[in-house]
């Protein structure tokens, strides 16, 4: 979704909004708003993946962007720069979904609807936004609202909840459907796993996990698999995922923020606790596996050799 923004925004000034060349060349001229755009997407490109991006590209938004969303600027503002203060409220908000950043996206939005000039894939940036914020029934009024856009289904929950409760989860119970729940570091040693379905690194490691007697009975009954609370609002890979890998099943984290043991979301990540703290983390999955350092940390912090490698 990220690099989508960043390519549609340079397709955008390459090619111009009107036909005629005498329009194109004009659209070539970037606005003070487009200009602080595109030094923004820089600084998400460069820190990308970093475990501090959120934190860099917060602060680089409020110092570029937060001056120019006041409701007396925001009306003043030409469509075009309405447009490139949504992409960097979208952007921002996708990496630190603060209530702040959340609430400039919302009004952008707004301003560009009121223009008749806002776009369906900026309605969908909207709409899974709300569901990254975990805000269902807003989510719900939104789709309702915009019937033509060719949104998804919303997705609902069976009970109210509180995102930054912590440590929250969603269980995921069908395509659109949620469960919410809170999970328990028990005092004994335990694995929290960052995992998502669609991760190929993910796939290698359940796999691996599944076929070593010796990680599988650590993870079985040892363990919770979070996927980040990021704004893909089709959920069928983790019903088709839950279904395959009962062992592991993977929920979505209620909000980054439940998560404060969590300094980055990178796919898989084994934290290891024991008594209830951090003590020890495995990232990545590579060609060789992660098998050892598995066996090694859980070793750590349970006194128990998990096995050979």
């Amino acid at each position: 979704m990220r690099a989508w923004i960043v390519w549609s925004f340079f397709l955008w000034l390459a090619f111009g909004m009107h036909a005629d060349a005498q329009a194109a060349a004009e659209n070539q001229k970037l606005t003070p708003a487009e200009q602080a755009y595109l030094a923004f997407a820089k600084i998400e490109q460069s820190h990308f993946g970093q475990d501090d991006q959120a934190s860099i590209l917060a602060r680089a938004y409020d110092t570029r962007f937060t001056p120019m969303q006041s409701p007396h600027l925001l009306a003043q503002a030409s469509d075009r720069d309405v447009a490139a203060l949504f992409r960097a409220s979208s952007s921002v908000s996708f990496y630190a979904p603060s209530p702040s950043h959340l609430s400039d996206l919302r009004h952008d939005f707004s301003e560009l609807e009121k223009r008749g000039a806002a776009t369906d894939e900026q309605r969908q940036d909207v709409f899974e936004a709300l569901f990254q914020s975990r805000d269902l029934a807003e989510m719900q009024r939104f789709a309702a609202s915009h019937p033509n856009a060719g949104l998804p289904s919303p997705v609902t929950s069976d009970l109210a909840f509180s995102p930054g409760q912590i440590h929250s989860l969603l269980s995921v119970t069908g395509p659109h459907t949620v469960h919410p729940s809170v999970a328990v570091i028990p005092s004994g040693p335990f694995v929290v796993v960052i995992s998502h379905p669609g991760c190929h690194f993910t796939q290698h490691a359940v796999q691996a996990i599944e076929h070593d007697e010796a990680l599988r009975a650590m993870i079985k009954d040892h363990s919770v698999w979070v996927a980040p609370a990021d704004r893909n609002v089709d959920l069928s890979g983790f019903v088709a995922w839950n279904t395959a890998h009962p062992i592991a099943p993977i929920a979505l984290a209620g909000s980054r923020d439940a998560w404060p043991e969590v300094r980055n979301w990178r796919t898989p990540t084994f934290l290891f606790f024991r008594n209830g703290h951090l003590v020890q983390q495995v990232t990545g999955w590579p060609k060789e596996g992660n098998a050892s350092a598995l066996k090694q940390a859980w070793a750590n912090i349970s006194g128990v050799n998990a096995g050979g490698a």
